[in-house]
């Protein structure tokens, strides 16, 4: 059956019904955030469950982090010598450590779109970096997300394009929640090809210099698949080892059911959360594609990965794709 891509709304937001053989998926076009991706009846997001905890961004579920990703310490960063705050103006909310970028609450509009027997692409953008825009991000990027949906899989193109004179910040990255059906996560099976993990402290703002990375270990080492059980995780591992095709792949299997999800990235980190402090906790599992490091804008190891000249583009591949195991 070929792909259909049919207009629908989600808490008074435009979204995108986007159906194809086996699949199924709910994209709002407020932020681009995916509300639900099934296959074979499977759910495999978990998504916002009403209007109030969208409206809300409870959880920032399905965020796609723009133009940086995770946190930024107190808000506050200097760039090219010159202090930024994202808090500024804001007196109830001033040096509060900020969260996983601005354009979750902006709409996108669609340019592009396609359908075919085998996908679907839809092409949103938005032009909303500028200066005045948002407080502390004063330059002009353009973002486009291509998205593509096949009967198995999401994959998404993130690009900034700096459209300004000077240079300016930016990274992405992508915040969702996994599910296999009714699946409890403890009893979820990970693997996650990372050699490195992130040490944060108690604000989980990565340690500075070098005590920022540890050799993975004990409790912390997913290279061979293990249950997630009763761990508690909210950290991010690096130094991923890509496989033949190019890619870092971390997985999640549900030995019951056979069902699984490849979660693939073309570089940076891997953040894993096991959702214990969000409204219902621990019904999910938060498996977060990143290109940099949290903090990366006050981290100046990250400095090169993070600018974007006037003029540059930088796209960061990434996806999610359903898999099935004998059981």
């Amino acid at each position: 059956m070929a792909f259909t891509i049919t207009a629908t709304a989600f808490s008074s937001c435009p979204a995108l019904l986007i159906e194809g053989g086996a699949a199924r998926v709910v994209v709002s076009l407020r932020g681009v955030t995916v509300l639900s991706w099934t296959v074979d009846g499977v759910e495999l997001i978990d998504g916002y469950a009403d209007e109030v905890e969208f409206a809300d961004q409870a959880g920032m579920r399905s965020a796609m982090m723009i133009p940086f990703s995770n946190r930024v310490l107190h808000g506050l960063y200097t760039f090219d010598g010159i202090e930024h705050d994202f808090n500024e103006g804001d007196l109830e909310h001033n040096g509060e450590t900020v969260l996983h970028g601005m354009l979750r609450s902006v709409v996108f509009a669609i340019t592009e779109t396609a359908v075919g027997e085998a996908s679907a692409i839809v092409r949103f953008v938005s032009r909303a970096l500028r200066p005045g825009t948002f407080p502390g991000y004063p330059f002009s990027v353009d973002v486009a997300i291509d998205l593509t949906v096949t009967e198995t899989g999401l994959e998404f193109v993130v690009t900034g394009s700096n459209t300004g004179d000077t240079a300016a910040p930016f990274a992405t990255g992508w915040h969702p929640y996994f599910t296999i059906g009714t699946a409890p996560i403890e009893e979820l099976v990970v693997s996650i090809p990372a050699e490195t993990r992130i040490v944060p402290d108690d604000a989980l703002i990565p340690l500075k210099g070098d005590a920022a990375r540890e050799p993975v270990s004990g409790d912390r080492d997913f290279r061979a698949p293990r249950a997630v059980g009763d761990h508690v995780l909210d950290v991010a591992f690096a130094d991923l080892l890509v496989d033949v095709d190019g890619l870092a792949h971390s997985t999640i299997t549900d030995p019951a059911s056979g069902h699984g999800i490849d979660v693939w990235q073309e570089r940076g980190l891997m953040h894993v959360f096991t959702s214990d402090t969000v409204t219902r906790p621990r019904k999910s599992l938060a498996m977060e594609p990143v290109e940099v490091m949290t903090n990366a804008v006050n981290r100046p190891e990250q400095a090169d990965a993070i600018r974007l000249e006037p003029g540059e583009s930088r796209g960061f591949r990434f996806g999610a794709t359903s898999t099935r195991e004998p059981t």
